[in-house]
């Protein structure tokens, strides 16, 4: 469960703008869910932190990107 958190929040951490998720992810900017479905992001990565705290938050997330590129390297 954490680990789906994680990636939630290293998701909105990819993103400064809705434009640019909307585009990445394939939503439409002119339906009305997408704006809440992109604040529900940003609001799910700060519980994340506050729950957590901002120590084990950073060593969550730092563990988690070093555990994608070392995926990411393995040779298929």
């Amino acid at each position: 469960m954490i680990y789906c958190y994680a990636v939630i929040a290293q998701q909105a951490g990819e993103y400064d703008d809705i434009p640019e998720w909307s585009k990445d992810h394939g939503y439409d900017l002119n339906d009305p869910a997408t704006i809440p479905k992109f604040d529900q992001l940003v609001d799910d990565e700060r519980d994340f932190q506050l729950l957590l705290g901002p120590d084990v938050f950073e060593d969550i997330m730092t563990g988690l990107a070093i555990s994608q590129a070392v995926e990411n390297a393995r040779p298929r």
